[in-house]
């Protein structure tokens, strides 16, 4: 079975974030990492992911790029995944399938 990373980046991103990691922590598929890559915000966002962490969930402090692309590139380096794949940090996926759908094609 392949395994997928999906990459989330973030900067001030609550309340939305939650929602975001909610569809990821709902997807059926069993092999799967969620790469959080996050800059210093001013919203409580940091302090919610220390809520968040888990075995499937890797959270990096990107202090240096402020840059949202050089932040997912971040998220290539550190993922382990056959498939990579992002979430927006104000986004969902559309069921608890959407992985599984993928990793099948």
């Amino acid at each position: 079975m392949k395994k997928v990373s999906i990459i989330t980046v973030v900067k001030n991103g609550m309340p939305d974030l939650k929602n975001a990691i909610k569809s990821f922590d709902n997807q059926h598929f069993i092999n799967k990492e969620h790469i959080i890559v996050y800059s210093k915000s001013y919203d409580n966002t940091e302090k919610y992911l220390e809520t968040v962490r888990s075995d499937s969930r890797i959270i990096i402090r990107d202090n240096n790029t402020g840059n949202k692309f050089d932040a997912i590139n971040i998220g290539i380096k550190f993922s382990k995944g056959d498939l990579i794949g992002l979430l927006h940090a104000d986004d969902e996926f559309y069921d608890n399938n959407v992985l599984s759908n993928v990793e099948i094609k």
